[in-house]
Formats: C-alpha cells, sequence, structure tokens
C-alpha cells in the first residue's frame, strides 16, 4: 500500500514538472504579489512583472470565455424576471 502511494505521489509531480515546462514559455513565473483588489484580467500580466503581453491576453481571454459561460443564465434571470412583472400587472 504504501508502495503505490509514493508511486503515485511521483508520479504526480513528474506530471506538474512537465506542465510547468510547457507552461512557462506561454506565461512567466508570478514574480510579484499582486493585491486582491487588482482586477482578475490584470492579475497575471502585472504577476509576472508587467513584462510579458501574452500574459494579459490570455487574462482578457479568461474573462471573455467566463462571460459567455454565465451570459445564458443571466439572460434567462432576465426573461424570468420581465415575465414576473408583467404576470403582476
Amino acid at each position: 500500500m504504501y508502495e503505490k502511494r509514493v508511486a503515485l505521489v511521483i508520479r504526480r509531480r513528474m506530471t506538474e514538472a512537465r506542465f510547468e515546462q510547457w507552461a512557462s514559455p506561454i506565461i512567466p513565473p508570478v514574480t510579484v504579489d499582486v493585491g486582491w483588489t487588482t482586477p482578475g484580467f490584470l492579475i497575471p500580466f502585472l504577476g509576472s512583472g508587467g513584462h510579458n503581453p501574452l500574459s494579459l491576453v490570455i487574462g482578457l481571454l479568461c474573462v471573455v470565455i467566463s462571460t459567455l459561460i454565465y451570459l445564458p443564465f443571466v439572460m434567462a434571470a432576465a426573461k424570468a424576471n420581465i415575465a414576473s412583472q408583467e404576470a403582476e400587472e
């Protein structure tokens, strides 16, 4: 049982190391502690020292994807609100 856990931990560490090797050319590692009040799309850019514009693009891309995920639910809630207001009148 102990050998299986050790093997699993070693395998997980190797996978994390491979991901870090792949991701490090895209966004450099975080070197600056960014405050929690910083807008979400600026955190990768400022955290990488503000030297890599690709990290800003990735931050903006994350905001766009999040907006596209939430948009159908917001539209459905707006329609339900309009329908309930019309039913009251």
